[in-house]
């Protein structure tokens, strides 16, 4: 996992982004935009009120200071 690293560098045919990255291979490549504007729906836990900010727990701390890095 690469933090802020261009996707078109694993994809690209062109010339000068093969001479840098090497040429192309058919292994598949995920990127993932994480969009922090956007509102997380309340959802009630199985037994119990889930009141829990996404942001309070610690494993999401981790992968935002992960991603700003």
């Amino acid at each position: 996992m690469l933090s802020n690293f261009p996707i078109e560098l694993f994809i690209s045919d062109e010339a000068p982004v093969t001479r840098l990255m090497g040429p192309k291979q058919d292994n598949p490549v995920l990127g993932m935009l994480i969009d922090e504007s956007l509102p997380v729906p309340a959802r009630k836990g199985i037994l119990v009120d889930v009141n829990i900010k996404p942001g309070d727990l610690r494993t999401v701390q981790r992968i935002k200071s992960l991603v700003n890095t």
